[in-house]
């Protein structure tokens, strides 16, 4: 199976970083450093990184040279879209059209430095998800029209997107027959196991619906009704031999992306899954 590593290794260590650097773009590329040569060191030949704020595409375009320099010898860049401050599928029509202006300058972006696939939230909600329960079928709809304007700006590029369901707290989004409008559109899949077990739903779930529709996965642990707190491989509720083994099952050879928080949680999670490595 391909496993690569996601930039979420190194969350927790941002602030000391920022400490010791003062240019904000120059704090990004000394993380793309530190997750490039922890990857390589152990073996890891494919890579996620992400745009989160601070780094935004104005950021990211002035060093854009650089990262796809210091990743070009990975057999394969995915690139996580914004999310945190970002919401497509925002009610404020002023919020929605500059988080997809945003979108697409991150996905110019991705193309440039030699991304193949997008990881694409459907709408973040903001700090209001208890708001936007209140309106569903008008937010479904938002966010249907803002996913295909996306869809066809990445498709135009090359880039295959896929959509990731949502963790527990978020409104929509969370369960399987959520994403059937979008999978009938030829979206694809990101899942994420954690964020699927925080909402009360066993991934397994995903892969006998989605099958080859999934076209990457976030391998991670988690607790239902919990916040998504990115836990170590057996740390948490996931049945990962199960969960792995149903992937053997469909033929999945797409990338697996241990998005954990911490390099002690890679070497822990590594050492369960060498029989999968």
């Amino acid at each position: 199976m391909k496993f690569g590593l996601s930039m979420t290794i190194l969350f927790r260590e941002f602030n000391e970083l920022w400490q010791k650097v003062e240019r904000i773009d120059k704090v990004y590329l000394n993380l793309v450093d530190t997750l490039s040569k922890f990857s390589v060191e152990h073996g890891f030949k494919f890579i996620e990184i992400d745009s989160f704020g601070p780094f935004n595409s104005e950021v990211l375009n002035i060093i854009k040279d650089d990262i796809k320099e210091r990743l070009k010898d990975f057999d394969e860049i995915v690139f996580h879209l914004p999310s945190w401050e970002i919401n497509i599928s925002a009610y404020e029509k002023a919020v929605r059209e500059k988080s997809i202006e945003e979108t697409k300058k991150n996905i110019k972006i991705a193309k440039y430095i030699g991304a193949k696939k997008l990881v694409l939230h459907p709408g973040s909600f903001g700090s209001s998800p208890y708001f936007y329960a209140l309106f569903p079928e008008v937010v479904r709809k938002i966010c249907k029209d803002s996913v295909n304007e996306l869809i066809s700006f990445s498709k135009k590029l090359g880039l295959e997107v896929c959509l990731e369901n949502l963790p527990f707290g978020a409104p929509f989004f969370r369960k399987p027959d959520e994403f059937d409008y979008f999978i009938k559109k030829g979206v694809f899949l990101t899942l994420d196991t954690a964020h699927a077990i925080t909402a009360g739903i066993d991934p397994v779930v995903f892969i006998d619906r989605f099958q080859k529709k999934i076209k990457h996965v976030h391998l991670v642990d988690g607790f239902k009704g919990r916040e998504d707190y990115h836990y170590a491989i057996g740390s948490g509720e996931l049945n990962y031999t199960r969960f792995l083994n149903k992937l053997i099952d469909i033929g999945y050879e797409e990338i697996i992306i241990l998005e954990l928080m911490t390099r002690d949680d890679v070497i822990k999670s590594m050492n369960l899954l060498k029989d999968y490595l």
